[in-house]
């Protein structure tokens, strides 16, 4: 496990409900395991609205965000433009790269 030396690098993942009604985002900062959640209904497009309520407040303090390859995130460039941030995707059933 690398040491995390600096706060902004963000990891977060996605939960999506039973026939796709809904889902969970969480973004946790790495160094100090701070969590950010929220829920969304199933006509909301997780990934985008993800860094409109979760992240912008903490745009200082986002560097790098890392998901896994979720369709959700499909939309990741405007978030990174819009949070001035580097985004980065673990390759697939290897959940331990967002380490």
């Amino acid at each position: 496990m690398r040491k995390k030396t600096r706060m902004g690098d963000w990891e977060g993942d996605t939960v999506i409900g039973k026939n796709h009604k809904g889902g969970m985002v969480t973004l946790a900062e790495r160094k100090s395991r701070y969590v950010l959640r929220a829920i969304y209904a199933a006509s909301m497009l997780l990934g985008h609205s993800c860094d409109k309520r979760l992240l912008t407040p903490y745009k200082d303090k986002c560097h790098t965000i890392t998901f896994d390859n979720g369709k959700e995130f499909a939309e990741h460039e405007k978030m990174a433009a819009k949070l001035k941030a580097d985004i980065y995707f673990a390759n697939p059933y290897h959940s331990w790269e967002r380490d």
